[in-house]
């Protein structure tokens, strides 16, 4: 049986795994190893999605994530562990949506959907290079935000009905400032 507590602890994420990095633990007996990693963001800091939406859209509303689970072998970010998120702004949505997805249901032909990543203070940063895909029916999406060395990500998406997410998985690297 698993006796780490819940808490953080240092540990060598990625590959090679040269740099130790402080991530956030929590027991899990569902998982191998017993336990999930997450990169613990800094409070105040704008980790959020919002899916807008038709009256009749029951996957309108966004969510907001205090850490990010991630598998420390890849450092891919595994975007649908809710763990530590809540969601919000919703009027009979009950959906929450994946770290780093945007998307909506609108007819106003306006981005009104949208994802914020921000990394800062953390040892990690966007992988640099990674490219968003649209998916949808009259799909659109803004130009991406990258800024802070790829720490700090945003864009809009939307459609009738429309999204964006990372081509391929979002995956993370070590910021070294």
């Amino acid at each position: 049986m698993n006796t780490l507590r819940d808490g953080l602890y240092c540990l060598y994420p990625g590959t090679p795994q040269t740099i130790p990095i402080s991530l956030y633990c929590k027991n899990d007996v569902n998982v191998p190893g017993g336990y999930k990693e997450f990169v613990d963001l800094l409070p105040g800091s704008v980790n959020t999605n919002y899916w807008p939406g038709q009256s009749s859209y029951t996957r309108k509303g966004g969510t907001s994530f205090t850490k990010i689970r991630i598998d420390t072998t890849n450092l891919r970010v595994i975007g649908n562990d809710y763990t530590f998120a809540v969601l919000y702004g919703s009027t009979g949505g009950t959906t929450k949506h994946p770290y780093g997805t945007g998307g909506g249901c609108s007819l106003q032909g306006k981005l009104l959907g949208s994802f914020h990543i921000d990394l800062v203070g953390t040892k990690f940063k966007v992988k640099e290079g990674t490219t968003w895909t649209v998916v949808g029916f009259n799909q659109r999406m803004g130009t991406l935000s990258i800024t802070n060395n790829w720490q700090r990500v945003h864009n809009k998406c939307d459609g009738y009905c429309g999204s964006c997410s990372a081509s391929g998985g979002l995956y993370l690297q070590i910021y070294k400032p």
